[in-house]
């Protein structure tokens, strides 16, 4: 097809949470004329992977009252529920609506909502969508031309990527041919492999966070009678958040310290909250405010320390779940259905028409177990340089990106421009959303993308063109 010789002011790649509110922003908030290329591919459009899904069991993480798309409107959302009796489709928790937990699908028909809302609202902005996935970039005439897996080709004064988070990474076991073989599902939320699970199979999952606790509750509700068995380094289920209590910024005058000094100081508060009858969870909530800063100021070492041995136990107090769903969890747990195993996963083979599974934990002897089907929930591959698809492949070997700290995500400054393979500062190219997580490290949740999102966009506003 030939390139398109209109060229846009602003091309947003990924149309995710983040890339759909950066563009609602940029409509919303443009003074004079202004063209944007919206490309998604692979999900719904101002849904992404989180919000497509249409299993109604799969629940917000977060309480309603902090899941407005706009960080300037804390009430939009639920104000949004009410307004289109939307909340009349909730199961009834016992929970005041700004409690409750929002079944996914209906918050994904919120963001759409936004979009198309301010598209219609606001003539100031054009928008053009394109159904395509970006493949390449290349420089001419000062412009980004970007090249589309349609053939269509884009070109465009900046461009922010706002792609979102990608299948998880195998890990590393004894053969790894086992990976290619039709036992294995690398890919959590491919809804179709999961409705072909036979309902008698015995299922292992690798991981046990939250992505887990979605896949467990949607074979669940397909009538999945088999055994589900989790298994994870910390052997631990996400928490359930508890009763909302505002609790007093205490870690403001720590944020310079490095991670094991912090480590203590939250323990001894969370041990004077619980003597004051509150809940540990509102001393983790209080300190979302200092999240990036800590992040930010802690030295090279200090990251590498925390991503090694605190990462994955920050996750499981950080990033809990609904207390409806924990005691599902908990039902499966108690009646066998459900086992969670602590351990490293070893060995994963085909023997005899089933899949033997070998783990080990410390010095303990490996255990060694069956199971017919095998589904990877480790999380999302952070690490540009082995993810397999042709855009970070060719925007790597140009040096227009770089790998984030850690090789964790993205290279860019904290105000979302995009750092080279040379170090340099770019003016054109911007990132948004969980390729920061490097950078910033708590970049995946409502909460912070929100945030991201208006920044970002004012920061494209008002920075000129080339």
């Amino acid at each position: 097809m030939p390139e398109n010789n209109k060229v846009f002011n602003i091309a947003i790649i990924g149309g995710g949470f983040t890339g759909t509110m950066a563009a609602v922003h940029l409509i919303k908030n443009a003074k004079m004329p202004v063209s944007i290329a919206l490309i998604n591919k692979g999900g719904q459009l101002a849904k992404g992977t989180a919000y497509s899904t249409t299993d109604r069991v799969h629940l917000l993480n977060v309480p309603a009252r902090n899941m407005s798309a706009y960080p300037d409107e804390p009430g939009h959302f639920v104000n949004w529920l009410r307004q289109n009796n939307r909340h009349l489709e909730m199961e009834d928790s016992g929970l005041p609506l700004e409690e409750d937990f929002v079944p996914r699908l209906i918050y994904g028909e919120y963001i759409s909502a936004q979009l198309y809302e301010a598209i219609s609202e606001h003539k100031q902005a054009h928008i053009q969508i394109f159904e395509a996935e970006a493949v390449d970039i290349n420089m001419a005439d000062e412009k980004a031309h970007i090249s589309l897996d349609s053939g269509d080709t884009i070109r465009t004064e900046k461009v922010l990527f706002a792609m979102g988070n990608n299948v998880p990474a195998n890990l590393h076991i004894r053969d790894e041919s086992f990976y290619e073989t039709a036992n294995y599902q690398q890919n959590p939320y491919d809804l179709g492999k999961l409705a072909a699970i036979a309902k008698t199979q015995t299922v292992l999952i690798i991981g046990t966070g939250l992505t887990m606790v979605d896949v467990v509750n949607t074979l669940k509700n397909q009538g999945h009678e088999g055994t589900i068995t989790g298994i994870s380094r910390n052997g631990k289920l996400p928490h359930p958040h508890s009763d909302f209590v505002k609790y007093p910024d205490f870690i403001a005058p720590h944020i310079h310290k490095p991670p094991r000094e912090l480590l203590a100081i939250i323990e001894e508060e969370k041990k004077k909250a619980g003597a004051r009858g509150i809940p540990w969870q509102s001393v983790i909530d209080s300190m979302r405010p200092h999240h990036h800063e800590i992040w930010t100021q802690f030295s090279p070492e200090s990251k590498k320390y925390f991503a090694e041995n605190l990462g994955a136990a920050w996750g499981v107090v950080r990033h809990r779940m609904a207390r409806a769903i924990m005691r599902r969890m908990e039902h499966w747990q108690k009646t066998g259905e459900l086992e969670i195993k602590k351990g490293s996963l070893a060995s994963l083979s085909n023997t005899a028409g089933k899949v033997e599974v070998v783990i080990k934990d410390g010095d303990a002897p490996e255990q060694v177990f069956w199971v017919d089907y095998v589904i990877n929930c480790t999380g999302p591959m952070h690490n540009i340089a082995k993810i397999d698809k042709p855009f970070y492949k060719n925007m790597l070997a140009k040096g227009i990106i770089s790998p984030g700290p850690l090789n964790i995500g993205l290279n860019s400054t904290p105000e979302f421009e995009v750092i080279d393979k040379e170090g340099g500062i770019s003016e054109m190219f911007y990132v948004a959303g969980p390729l920061l997580i490097g950078v910033l490290w708590e970049s995946i949740a409502v909460p912070e993308l929100r945030r991201q999102a208006r920044d970002v966009a004012d920061k494209l506003l008002k920075t000129p063109p080339r």
